[in-house]
Parts: C-alpha cells; structure tokens; sequence
C-alpha cells in the first residue's frame, strides 16, 4: 500500500489549554445532543476541541503534556478536502535551547478514516524522558485508500472503577459490510476539566474478529488519567 505526505513539519509548543473558537460536543455515544462526534468516534463527557487557524494540510490543534514521561497526547484536523487514511507520524522533540533531545512516532490515531474537517486523536512516544518545555516537529503521512482497516462503532460505554482502576466499559459493533478477521484496537483519550488533553490508552478486544452486524464487549484502562477521566474520546477499529 502506497503512502503520501500529507503536510510539512508542524513545531508545536505544548498548550495549556484551549483558545476561543472551539467545537463543543457533550454527547455521550447514545445521546445526538451537542455537536456530533467525529465519524468513528463517540465522546464521553465535555470535551472542547480547538477549530485551528486551517494552516497545513494536518494541523495540531491540541497537544498535551508528556504523560508517563515519554507520551504526548494530541488532537489533530484534517484541513483537506480529501479524507485521510491510516493517518501517522514521525516526530522529533527538541528542548528550549534547540538541542534536539528525542525521535518518535505516533503509536495509534483513531478515526482510520478522517473526512475532509474531520479530527483525529492519539499519542507521539519518544524513548526518553521528557520535562514538558521542549516543542514537537510532526512529519504527517497518510494511505491512498482504506486498505483493510475498518472503524467499529462504539454504541455504549460506561466508566468504572475496581480493583485494577479506572476504565471504560463499552461495547462495540460492526456496522460495515465486512468482517473483522483481526483483534480490534480500542483507543480512549482523557480530558480535564479544563479541557487539556492529559493521555492516551490502548487497549484491545475481539481477538476473534467480528463478524458484520456483530457485537463485542472491551475495557479499556484510564488510570493514567489522574482526574479519572470523566471526559473522554473512545475509538474502536480493526483490519478485514
């Protein structure tokens, strides 16, 4: 499968929080009040996310702290007019003289598909430890075509909390006309009360696959998050 590039290097400070001009979505996966989620993903809670300025072909619009030490959180848009497939991206990290401390790359972004003004969501990992001063240098490269790679619907999800932690408890089905013939991933992202992005959790479910039509329960662990997550992005996709 071909790839493109799909922007130039975007160096991105780590924000604080959010600027004016944002989308809000308050909908939880059963719930079509509020904005509506981005396709292939359901939003749990209060969740704000940046319009951006529509500068660069993929633009980060929030990027969080380093969390674990090693993990930057963000949120991207698709300023195209073309959707975006198997979205990814390498990156380098520099601290505040300039002095280029690490090289990493996205681990997972959900949606796999992102229309045209369409966000994505996910986690850069570096291996090294990082203070949360350095800036971020994200080459974007995306697929020609879907390829096999499916979204799976998130039709319900709730927060729990038990012996091993925080997590969301939900349920997924497969609305496409195809089977999953993979284990599906599961991608959560938490948010603060301020609306800062604060980590990404990966998890997986289905290690059968999933049959068109069908239904499979996942947890997905938010012990990361240390407000407990009560705002929340969850994604679920798999490969046919």
């Amino acid at each position: 499968m071909s790839s493109r590039t799909r922007a130039a290097g975007a160096t991105i400070a780590l924000l604080a929080g959010l600027g004016a001009g944002s989308v809000h979505a308050t909908t939880a996966p059963d719930d079509t009040t509020g904005e509506p989620p981005p396709p292939g993903v359901s939003v749990i809670g209060d969740v704000e996310i940046p319009e951006g300025t529509g500068t660069g072909d993929v633009e980060v619009v929030l990027l969080g702290a380093p969390f674990e030490d090693i993990a930057v959180p963000f949120v991207v848009r698709n300023n195209t007019d073309e959707p975006l497939y198997g979205l990814r991206a390498e990156s380098t990290a520099r601290a505040s003289d300039g002095t280029l401390v690490a090289a990493g790359r996205t681990l997972e972004v959900a949606p796999v598909v992102v229309p045209p003004g369409g966000y994505a969501f996910g986690d850069v990992a570096y291996p090294a430890s990082l203070d949360g001063t350095e800036t971020h240098d994200l080459q974007w490269s995306s697929n020609d075509d879907p390829g096999d790679e499916i979204q799976v619907d998130v039709v319900e999800a709730e927060l729990t909390d038990d012996i091993a932690g925080p997590m969301y408890v939900g349920i997924a089905r497969n609305t496409s006309d195809h089977d999953v013939t993979s284990a599906l991933t599961v991608l959560a992202a938490c948010f603060d009360d301020a609306g800062a992005i604060t980590s990404i959790s990966h998890a997986f479910a289905g290690h059968d696959g999933l049959a068109a039509g069908a239904e499979v329960g996942f947890n997905v662990g938010v012990s990361r998050a240390a407000d407990g997550c009560t705002n929340a992005l969850i994604a679920v996709s798999g490969r046919r």
